[in-house]
């Protein structure tokens, strides 16, 4: 895993244009794919658990890059 900064070659451009751009580590690589953001619950339900787990694999297989803030629970 490697940590990406702003002003890193690899940072994104896209989230220069923030006002605070935040710092990230990367398990993969960089690319152009489509990507989906990951935002969950510390307390989650078994229920909310499974339909986590069913929507991650369905991103996973179609290609799309996965952003996850990599917190405790559903994330």
């Amino acid at each position: 895993m490697n940590r990406i900064s702003p002003g890193d070659p690899l940072y994104p451009a896209g989230l220069t244009d923030l006002e605070d751009p935040p710092g990230f580590w990367l398990l993969g690589r960089l690319g152009s794919a489509p990507g989906v953001a990951v935002v969950g619950t510390r307390r989650c339900t078994r229920y909310g658990k499974g339909i986590a787990d069913a929507i991650g694999r369905a991103v996973a297989r179609s290609g799309w890059v996965t952003v996850s803030g990599l917190a405790r629970g559903i994330d």
